[in-house]
């Protein structure tokens, strides 16, 4: 995910980040982005060009690790719509006084 460091990507969280990581996939992101230090232990980070490169490498050369895919797939399910809209929901009720909704609500088209 090579994005600029700029004042706009600052503030971004790609979708595509979490798209990669459901399926398993190594991810090299410039540190423009909050998820590449927010999910270090799970990407490949990079500040300079030779930095992106030299990531690049030890992405492809990357063999299966069963607990890296684990953690990877954990962070995916956490930023799945079904999660997202429970934790927004949740996070709208407790604002307007009314306690914590059942997140299969919005499962089931009740929310």
């Amino acid at each position: 995910i090579p994005f600029l460091p700029d004042r706009f990507n600052r503030d971004r969280d790609p979708l595509k980040f979490y798209q990669y990581i459901a399926l398993g996939k190594p991810i090299v992101t410039t540190t423009a982005v909050p998820v590449a230090s927010r999910y270090r232990e799970i990407c490949y980070p990079a500040d300079t060009r030779a930095e992106f490169l030299d990531q690049m490498e030890r992405a492809l050369a990357e063999r299966l690790d069963t607990d890296l895919l684990e953690r990877r797939t954990r962070v995916a399910k956490a930023h799945s719509w079904p999660e997202l809209i429970s934790g927004a929901l949740t996070t709208i009720e407790l604002r307007l006084g009314q306690g914590r909704t059942d997140s299969r609500r919005c499962e089931r088209g009740e929310a």
